[in-house]
């Protein structure tokens, strides 16, 4: 055996050895990539979760808002009220919670409107949820319509105005 089949068969292993490299480099990339997608699955689904937590901490304001005329129970000095509800699986498992938050700053004329917001959060750990997302309404107070004070307004505690805030 010569000396150039054996740089012949050198040459071959180094072709090898690069085109393995890049190979494995190539499938790494798809990999990491791919990665980053589940990750971002996760986080959407997550995300879908917070928002529909939200949704029903307001749903769960606007049913106490029609059924007790008292609610929410503000006193004179008091101008916020605060609650949270926590949801689980079938084991018992904390799923997340909703924070609803009753602002009654303008509940007084001549705003007459309460803002309520609610917080959805995602995660058995209120403090660091895997996402969370929150929701504010304006609820209309005033009894009578605008302009028309011997008419009753039909829109007497529903949703005035609806704004999604964002979340993480």
């Amino acid at each position: 055996m010569g000396y150039a089949a054996v740089k012949k068969k050198g040459f071959l292993l180094v072709t090898v050895l690069l085109l393995t490299v890049v190979l494995i480099t190539a499938g790494l990339a798809f990999l990491g990539k791919r990665a980053v997608q589940y990750r971002r699955a996760a986080l959407l689904e997550a995300s879908s979760q917070a928002r529909a937590l939200a949704e029903a901490g307001l749903e769960d304001a606007m049913i106490k808002f029609r059924r007790d005329l008292e609610f929410p129970p503000l006193s004179l000095d008091q101008s916020e009220f605060t609650y949270t509800e926590s949801f689980q699986d079938a084991d018992g498992d904390t799923l997340g919670y909703y924070t609803v938050t009753i602002d009654g700053s303008y509940r007084d004329p001549p705003y007459l409107f309460l803002i309520v917001s609610a917080e959805g959060r995602v995660g058995a750990d209120p403090i660091k949820p895997l996402a969370s997302r929150t929701l504010r309404v304006e609820i209309d107070l005033d009894l009578f319509a605008a302009g028309a004070p011997d008419t009753f307004n039909p829109y007497f505690r529903a949703v005035r105005n609806f704004e999604d805030l964002g979340g993480i």
